[in-house]
């Protein structure tokens, strides 16, 4: 009976202590500085002329004049974002959220500067636990939402006369899906979402058996309860196909067919919840995040199409 139990305890330990270990490379912020690499997601190679593209509009970022804004969280957190205006009248504001680990210049720069050239003034957030923002653990769209909404209230306070959009990029795109169910300010318009998954427990799910070979059960109970202890929040608590459902917002969902890292079913799933207010664009040769590059004018124009249909001041 006593060996019986040792071997309970040890297993037991084992299981907190491997759950931590894998909680603290899930969630917590990195030092490591990949925002201001010049890489991007989703791995292999994309076009030469994708590439040529991406730099000019990161150096078109980096040179630009910006006013570098910065907001209070609810929970106390300093966060950061470059807001680049129109010089003249704008048509709009986009909000550009990023994604897992890494930044606005890195994930949407293409997007960025094709809604600036269309006449739309460009808010860069920078999530928390990423960049200069404050933050020790990443929440997968769970806090980041109420942040969105705060960043959508700054705007319109800013700029009352002019609509909004959301533009979010895998865990951003989670993220503004989840923060449609919030009470946003009238003058958000739309929502666009590339790539995003449905809830933090699936996405953690898919990483921990697709890229780590890692068994789901019982792992993720594990890193779940380190979650809640330490990041204060429950991987189980949120799920797009539940915030989507009080959407009440045009939204376009944009999905590389061969993404591995969030499966394209999600966006399939999220387009089911409210067919009547949602599209749907994929792109065939595409892997994780890289939609854009493997469809830039198609993309593009989707894009600017979307936004000029929705933000009508």
């Amino acid at each position: 009976m006593v060996i019986f139990s040792v071997i309970v305890i040890l297993i037991l330990l084992f299981w907190f202590t491997f759950g931590y270990v894998c909680f603290s490379s899930a969630n917590r912020r990195r030092k490591s500085r990949i925002s201001e690499r010049n890489d991007f997601c989703g791995g292999g190679d994309i076009p030469e002329a994708s590439k040529r593209k991406l730099k000019e509009c990161r150096n078109w970022i980096d040179e630009s004049r910006y006013e570098p804004i910065y907001i209070t969280s609810k929970d106390g957190k300093r966060l950061f974002s470059k807001l680049i205006a129109q010089d003249g009248e704008a048509k709009g504001t986009v909000i550009f959220v990023h994604g897992y680990h890494s930044s606005a210049r890195r994930d949407l720069a293409i997007q960025a500067k094709s809604a600036y050239d269309g006449g739309y003034n460009i808010l860069l957030i920078c999530h928390r636990a990423h960049g200069i923002s404050e933050g020790k653990y990443i929440c997968f769209g769970a806090k980041e939402r109420w942040d969105v909404l705060l960043w959508t209230e700054y705007i319109n306070n800013r700029f009352p006369s002019l609509p909004i959009a959301l533009f979010g990029l895998s865990m951003g795109a989670a993220t503004v899906m989840m923060a449609s169910e919030l009470s946003l300010p009238e003058s958000v318009a739309c929502i666009l979402a590339d790539c995003g998954f449905t809830s933090p427990r699936e996405i953690i799910g898919n990483t921990l058996r697709y890229k780590h070979k890692i068994i789901i059960y019982p792992t993720i109970f594990f890193m779940n309860f380190w979650s809640i202890l330490l990041a204060k929040f429950n991987y189980n608590e949120i799920s797009t196909l539940k915030t989507l459902t009080n959407n009440t917002r045009p939204l376009l969902l944009i999905h590389g067919e061969r993404d591995a890292y969030v499966p394209t079913e999600m966006s399939r799933r999220n387009a089911e919840v409210r067919p009547e207010l949602t599209e749907l664009f994929t792109v065939p040769e595409a892997k994780h995040a890289q939609a854009v590059y493997f469809d830039t004018d198609g993309y593009v124009k989707k894009e600017l199409e979307f936004l000029d249909r929705n933000m009508r001041s």
